[in-house]
């Protein structure tokens, strides 16, 4: 009988927990927002997690909601399985560490699972390569979800951009996959490219034209995220078109050759490059428009 008493309550204190969780949360994203050193951005950080975490682990319905709550990224897949919350904690030295939370929809358990994501970027040493944990992310504060198949797995693409420090900027695509168990996986072989190779002399074209290109297999997967990295302040737009599976991308090159692999001085060079959704890949097209690719 006690045992049921406390479990009544323990129910009826989480739910309590849910409700009023977004106005106890509002002021704290506020108060963050406002802070002007590490110090009262740590406090404020701590008092977010403290009070979000339990709250999240008690959503099994994902009733929380973050209406109201600014300076708090939040995203929700079109089928409603996938939830991330994230937002960045910048330093007084510039750099910028980010914290967040994923509910994930499990099918077996018929509710959603919290999962806590730590940041560790600064110890990767190739951080466009590995598949990643929550416990062990490349922080980031996503803004879009891009459902996709490969076979019968469904796959959701995030874009995110990475504020690393007062130099420099990064944009971020990653494939984000939920196994049989409902764990969440960052990263993958997703990425594939095809090199252009000229057409040989005298092949049915125009001699007055320049040659054509066409496309010639495939080659070795590429890294497991793309990062586009690019001086800070200036504006690099991923653009996603539905109806063709393709994300277009500004090719980044900086303004001096010399500048070659500084890409705290990158930046759109005026022509674009694709990803493409081929047979479960993002197929990669450099220098070209991939509407034309059939």
């Amino acid at each position: 009988m006690k045992y049921t008493l406390y479990l009544a309550l323990l129910i009826v204190n989480c739910q309590l927990l849910i409700i009023n969780c977004p106005a106890q949360i509002a002021p704290l994203f506020k108060a963050l927002a406002l802070c002007t050193n590490d110090s009262c951005r740590q406090t404020a950080n701590k008092e977010i997690l403290a009070k979000l975490e339990p709250a999240l682990k008690a959503d099994a319905q994902m009733k929380f909601s973050f209406e109201g709550v600014e300076n708090c990224g939040v995203l929700v897949s079109d089928n409603k399985n996938l939830r991330i919350i994230n937002w960045n904690l910048p330093s007084d030295t510039g750099e910028t560490q980010y914290f967040g939370f994923m509910q994930v929809y499990n099918s077996r358990l018929k509710k959603y699972i919290s999962f806590k994501l730590t940041d560790k970027s600064s110890t990767f040493a190739q951080p466009d390569r590995g598949v990643l944990t929550p416990d062990k992310w490349y922080g980031c504060l996503y803004y879009n979800i891009i459902e996709t198949k490969a076979g019968s797995n469904k796959l959701y693409t995030l874009f995110g951009v990475d504020f690393a420090n007062g130099l420099l900027n990064r944009k971020v695509i990653e494939v984000l996959t939920i196994n049989s168990k409902g764990v969440p996986s960052f990263g993958g072989n997703y990425f594939q490219q095809y090199y252009p190779k000229p057409k040989k002399e005298g092949a049915g074209q125009d001699p007055g034209m320049p040659k054509a290109k066409q496309f010639q297999g495939k080659k070795t997967l590429l890294k497991t995220r793309v990062l586009l990295e690019f001086k800070a302040g200036v504006q690099v737009k991923l653009v996603y078109n539905s109806g063709i599976k393709t994300i277009e991308v500004p090719h980044l090159s900086p303004d001096n050759p010399s500048l070659v692999g500084q890409f705290q001085f990158y930046g759109p060079d005026f022509s674009t490059d694709a990803y493409k959704w081929e047979n479960g890949k993002w197929v990669i097209y450099e220098d070209m428009d991939a509407r034309n690719r059939k």
